[in-house]
């Protein structure tokens, strides 16, 4: 989300040709749908997503991917306008 949380980041020639810089995933894990960002701390993840019914917050370990906690909150929010159901937010740490 960047510092200021709009996606932005003030750092330039981080990737690039010179000092070639590669990202790789670490590990891939499908949630469902929603909107809502990523808050790290220390080694957990935390995001929201619904399943289509409901909508959840999940802690994953950032070094496998694994679910450590999930929380039903809950009804899916009902995206409208051309919107896809799920979370709008995203957790704060």
């Amino acid at each position: 989300m960047g510092p200021k949380r709009n996606g932005l980041s003030s750092e330039i020639n981080i990737f690039n040709k010179k000092n070639n810089t590669v990202l790789q995933a670490k590990w891939v894990k499908a949630l469902g749908s929603g909107y809502s960002g990523i808050s790290f701390y220390g080694e957990i993840a935390i995001t929201m997503h619904s399943d289509h019914k409901f909508d959840y917050v999940k802690a994953l370990n950032t070094n496998i991917g694994e679910q450590i906690w999930q929380y039903q909150i809950g009804p899916t929010y009902k995206g409208h306008g051309n919107s896809q159901d799920g979370l709008l937010s995203t957790p704060y740490s």
